[in-house]
């Protein structure tokens, strides 16, 4: 197998950001970014955005006017993320989805990439998600699914395989 010319990143979060997120995260992260792009309701939150794929996708397909808060529970990630491009108009935190510091009805939108269902309370991180939205807000995320159900992730597999 090829690898890119470029050196190795030096921490295991800009590792899998740079191999994985680009084949693997950032397909679902445009798809859902386009999906959001139709909802005008702001501002718009993002929990656990952990290398801030989606959160790329995001600033680039929605309003510019649109507020977008990104949050993620580990500092790292947050401090990793908030770097990338196009991530100028986005206001980065550290914060747990299960106990998100904001007021009730604040956002319009939340949004979530792959994280739910790794969370340890899902029903603990549904609930602030609702708390956090405007009466008729949007709560709109991704997870991950069986490989019988994603023919590109089923392809990776098999060519992993071999």
């Amino acid at each position: 197998m090829k690898y890119p010319a470029t050196p190795l990143p030096d921490s295991l979060v800009a590792f899998r950001d740079y191999y994985l997120a680009p084949s693997l995260l950032a397909p679902f992260a445009d798809d859902v970014a386009r999906r959001l792009s139709r909802i005008s309701m702001g501002p718009l939150l993002e929990t656990s955005a952990d290398t801030g794929v989606l959160t790329q996708a995001i600033a680039s397909a929605v309003s510019a006017g649109l507020t977008i808060i990104a949050t993620d529970p580990c500092q790292e990630m947050v401090e990793h993320a908030s770097t990338k491009p196009g991530m100028a108009r986005i206001n980065w935190q550290t914060a747990d989805p299960h106990a998100l510091p904001f007021a009730d009805a604040t956002f319009g939108i939340v949004t979530s990439h792959f994280s739910v269902a790794g969370m340890p309370n899902r029903v603990q991180v549904f609930r602030e998600a609702r708390r956090v939205m405007k009466q008729g807000g949007r709560f709109v995320f991704s997870v991950p699914g069986y490989l019988r159900h994603n023919p590109a992730a089923q392809c990776l597999q098999d060519v992993m395989d071999e």
